[in-house]
This record gives structure tokens, C-alpha cells and sequence, in this order.
């Protein structure tokens, strides 16, 4: 029975080395997505970049989901250096030959494609323990109003035509000779 609690007494001492806590969050940045600023044909791309903060340390594998926004398609998951990419979209998983002791540094890109017409077109990054962290997407820039840049042209224009009719008519009336 001594035998028994001791073991009881060790597992429960071990038990939070065992567990494994998220130990990181992802950095939703406003920057984190490239505008959309020349559609062509209506569809606009984008290029996201998912980055992570509040690192704890030891950090070697990250479990996540990339949800698109409705309408739109995501592609061309890429990582950046010491990371490798396995799964799909929807079990997306990263690893690192090296457990990673940054606070925060980039992990993956990936290439959306939507219709410039959809308002929201921002994705999530659900990860294991079930928080979401929306990735803001800019706005696709309107085209800039015309803003009259040729009036002053057509006003120098005007007034050079004016002031050679005004000194034709002036000019007309004075005799080249004398008599």
C-alpha cells in the first residue's frame, strides 16, 4: 500500500511536466495581408502572412486551421526558413527542426484570391484549443476621382490664343509704310 501512494505521489508531481500548454498566440496584425490594389478582371489577390507572438519557448510544432472568408480561395502556403508545412487547410501543421526560443517571428505566407466585390474578405486562424484570431485584409482601393489636373493647361491655352487674337486685331490697323 506505501508502494501505491508513492507512485500516487510521484505521477501527480509529474503530471504538469506531462501536459502541454498552448504557448503562443498568433500576432493579428494590420499589415498581416498585402492590399488588393489593381484588380484584373474583378478578382483580386492577396498575400497573408501569419505571425506569432507571445512565444513561451521550446516551440517546435503548431497546429492550426486557415479558415477563408466566404468566397474565397486559399492557395500557395509557404513557409518561412527552419519551417516545414504538412496537412491541408483545414489541419494545417508546422513544424521546426528546432525548438524555436523567439517571442515573435513569421511563420507561413498564403495567397488568397476573391471577387473585388466581397466586403469581408479576411481570414481566421483557428488553432487546437479552439481561439480564433481574424486577419484583418485591407480594402481594395478605389480608383482616385479625376481631380481637373488638365484645367490649368486648357486655361494657359486659352489665354496664349487670346492675347495672339488681341494683338492680330491691334496690329492690323498700323501701316508697314508711310505715305
Amino acid at each position: 500500500m506505501k508502494k501505491f501512494f508513492m507512485l500516487l505521489v510521484v505521477g501527480i508531481l509529474l503530471l504538469p511536466m506531462a501536459a502541454k500548454a498552448l504557448s503562443f498566440e498568433i500576432d493579428a496584425r494590420e499589415d498581416s495581408c498585402t492590399e488588393c490594389t489593381e484588380p484584373v478582371d474583378g478578382v483580386c489577390t492577396t498575400i497573408c502572412t501569419i505571425y506569432i507572438k507571445n512565444n513561451t519557448g521550446g516551440l517546435g510544432e503548431i497546429k492550426l486551421e486557415i479558415v477563408p472568408a466566404s468566397g474565397v480561395t486559399i492557395s500557395d502556403v509557404t513557409t518561412f526558413e527552419g519551417w516545414t508545412y504538412s496537412g491541408t487547410l483545414n489541419n494545417a501543421v508546422f513544424q521546426s527542426l528546432l525548438p524555436v526560443d523567439e517571442s515573435s517571428f513569421a511563420l507561413a505566407t498564403f495567397k488568397q484570391t476573391f471577387s473585388s466585390s466581397i466586403e469581408d474578405c479576411s481570414p481566421t486562424i483557428r488553432l487546437e484549443d479552439g481561439k480564433e484570431y481574424p486577419i484583418p485584409t485591407p480594402e481594395p482601393t478605389p480608383e482616385p476621382p479625376h481631380t481637373g489636373v488638365s484645367l490649368p493647361v486648357v486655361i494657359l491655352l486659352g489665354g496664349a490664343v487670346l492675347a495672339i487674337t488681341l494683338y492680330t486685331i491691334t496690329n492690323k490697323n498700323k501701316k508697314m509704310y508711310k505715305i
